[in-house]
């Protein structure tokens, strides 16, 4: 998103010169980032741990609303905030935790009555990251269940804002902003294993699982946390396309309906004042410690200095390749993208969208450096320098 955010501060036009697969708020909120960040990576990177701690920080005004329980609402945002799905999607900057933002805070506002805020911060929602609509949609249903006159206000805001925000796309780049994200979506390929995440979760944080489960149980009590999770089952099942970090748009409100899950045990069990901060301490240690030991460094590139020297060195005309490299060592070298192209997802090429064979010949002819992702086990004698669809070999 950093390098997506330069692009659009050079002044290249979303849609219509940069490719982007969603909605496009969070493409300007990366703007503000990038100018308050001064472009630095690790800065930009960190606003997203900014927005989880300001997302705990609204979890536990809600529940405190509800509960008056300061000792649930703190577990409430700590079980958020040290979750490895919240940990590992802290890793960058993808927009999920400030749609999340959103979200919760909409929720804040449905919870006060609020309606004309609440139907604001969830056109933001949505116009940050389109899939979120799985969360938006049980606040539609808990409104319109609502015997409340003000209700429609939240309808208002929300189909007023999001046309306001889409239309000069509509205008002026409807056909590109189709093929960048309904017709992505639709020919997105599979993501990963659905069967490695439910395990994930399953070792990792086996509580949100409960609560997950538990909501849909009691749905009968609670029917916007209920169909919630209903509805995200559902996604989770039969989308095409699925990645752990979507877990990140449920979290937050399964941290909320914790208290609900609490109180149910305490009514059995009967636990003393302070076992319940104990137990989720040592609870949120877990899932911190694992983070720390097998997925801090995943995705880490080594020698990044070193390839910034090189490019430098070697002074090419462009540069091309893998997407997570290559906008940025771009934008360290003052080096412009080939053919400005910011994101070069496998799903663009397989779905004929790119083109990797014609861009490779592009590349070679107008002297560019290609980024490539490889593949090295000198114990089986296996040496792979491109395993990237985007660069033919």
């Amino acid at each position: 998103m950093r390098s997506i955010a330069y692009e659009l501060l050079s002044g290249h036009k979303l849609y219509a010169d940069i490719f982007f697969t969603n909605l496009p708020l969070f493409a300007y909120i990366s703007e503000i980032y990038f100018l308050i960040t001064k472009g630095d990576i690790y800065v930009f990177y960190f606003t997203s741990s900014l927005e989880a701690a300001l997302v705990a920080m609204v979890i536990y005004k809600i529940v405190y609303r509800e509960t008056s329980d300061y000792i649930t609402s703190l577990s409430s945002s700590l079980l958020y905030l040290f979750s490895l799905v919240i940990l590992f999607v802290t890793n960058g900057q993808q927009g999920i935790i400030t749609a999340s933002l959103f979200a919760v805070v909409a929720y804040y506002f449905l919870q006060k009555g609020k309606y004309l805020l609440a139907g604001t911060f969830l056109s933001l929602c949505f116009l940050t990251k389109g899939y979120f609509i799985i969360v938006i949609l049980p606040f539609f249903l808990k409104t319109l269940l609502q015997k409340n006159r003000k209700n429609y206000h939240l309808y208002i805001a929300f189909v007023t804002l999001t046309a306001l925000v889409i239309l000069p796309f509509v205008l002026g780049s409807l056909k590109e902003a189709l093929r960048d994200t309904v017709q992505f979506y639709l020919s997105k390929g599979v993501g990963m294993s659905k069967g490695t995440i439910f395990q994930h979760v399953l070792i990792y944080d086996p509580l949100l699982l409960i609560l997950l489960f538990y909501n849909i149980l009691r749905i009968h009590k609670n029917l916007f946390f209920g169909t919630l999770s209903l509805l995200f089952i559902f996604y989770f099942t039969f989308s095409a396309g699925f990645y752990y970090v979507y877990l990140g748009m449920i979290t937050p409100f399964l941290c909320i309906s914790y208290p609900n899950f609490y109180f149910s045990l305490k009514k059995l069990f009967q636990p003393q004042k302070y076992i319940q901060i104990t137990v989720v301490s040592m609870y949120v240690f877990y899932p911190l410690l694992m983070y720390l030991l097998s997925f801090s460094s995943l995705n880490k590139i080594n020698h990044f200095p070193e390839m910034v020297a090189t490019i430098k060195k070697e002074k090419p005309s462009y540069i091309y390749g893998v997407s997570s490299l290559s906008p940025i060592l771009a934008y360290e070298t003052g080096t412009p993208l080939l053919e400005n192209i910011v994101d070069t997802n496998e799903d663009l090429y397989k779905n004929k969208i790119y083109d990797g064979t014609k861009l490779t010949r592009e590349a070679i002819q107008k002297r560019t450096m290609l980024i490539s992702v490889g593949s090295f086990y000198p114990d089986q004698n296996i040496r792979e320098d491109i395993v990237n669809i985007s660069i033919d070999k």
